[in-house]
């Protein structure tokens, strides 16, 4: 989960969505902190009054690049 104070937003990258390449923009662009382990979804531990994010994708396409990753 990436947190960014300046802009005051939390955005949280599920695995399969760019968040790699999403971590490597914000991160060269903006002062960002991640906080939490990426592949847990809990937000408690950033202030309320920020926005959240959540990048989603299209859970088909996303089971055929899991399936092709793990074969």
């Amino acid at each position: 989960m990436i947190v960014c104070d300046s802009l005051r937003f939390i955005m949280v990258l599920p695995p399969k969505t760019g968040s790699t390449s999403m971590r490597r923009f914000l991160a060269d662009r903006l002062d960002v902190r991640e906080i939490g382990n990426p592949a847990e979804y809990v937000v408690d531990q950033a202030p309320q009054d920020y926005a959240h994010v959540l990048t989603v994708r299209n859970p088909f396409p996303r089971a055929v690049s899991h399936w092709w990753a793990i074969k």
